[in-house]
């Protein structure tokens, strides 16, 4: 059984988190390494069904703090756990908000990158323009000459100097294959081949 006063420990930890006035390094460093902190936060979660990648758990295991997406649920959890606690609080932390405002516009081509949440922030400077016109500025970015690439797995689309390569073709298609090459050029003609396993 969990005692008030540590719940409202474990409460204004993630409050502070949440608001930015501890860094993720900081609340990765006490959360990670509390089993009774993720347990109280962990029975939320399911109750609202939200659920940490397994990058996640690797990250816990190893010490290592989460990539972007396991950033994002991290922040969704930690909100919700405040949420349902009744804890007053702002969303001050980035990842989250940004992952919400681009994550209906970016195609399923460039899926799971989060180069491109970055490129779109970076692009709108908040000038709140219709989905259309990010739809149109992403494949003026992504350039292919037949098709778009269809990932076996998220999206490795190599992007040099902030420019995105132009993608070429691909030796195969998933569900079909277990490995596939999937060929880009430089605009010096330059090729650079990703690869991917089932």
């Amino acid at each position: 059984m969990l005692f008030k006063s540590q719940r409202k420990v474990y409460l204004d930890i993630c409050k502070q988190y949440i608001e930015c006035n501890i860094s993720l390094d900081e609340f990765w460093n006490i959360y990670s390494k509390d089993k009774k902190m993720i347990k109280d936060i962990e029975k939320i979660k399911q109750k609202n069904e939200y659920y940490y990648p397994i990058e996640y758990y690797i990250a816990s295991l190893k010490g290592n703090t989460p990539g972007f997406f396991g950033i994002v649920d991290l922040q969704r959890t930690v909100h919700n756990y405040l949420v349902y606690h009744n804890i007053e609080h702002r969303i001050i932390v980035k990842e989250l908000p940004l992952y919400d405002k681009w994550n209906k516009i970016i195609p399923n081509y460039l899926s799971g990158d989060y180069r491109v949440y970055l490129m779109l922030e970076k692009y709108d400077s908040n000038k709140n323009k219709p989905n259309v016109h990010y739809n149109k500025w992403l494949l003026e970015q992504f350039k292919f000459e037949k098709y778009r690439p269809r990932w076996m797995h998220y999206s490795e689309w190599p992007i040099e100097n902030g420019i995105p390569l132009i993608f070429q073709y691909q030796t195969g298609f998933p569900n079909n294959y277990d490995f596939i090459e999937y060929h880009f050029v430089r605009e010096d003609g330059t090729k650079v081949v990703i690869e991917q396993y089932d």
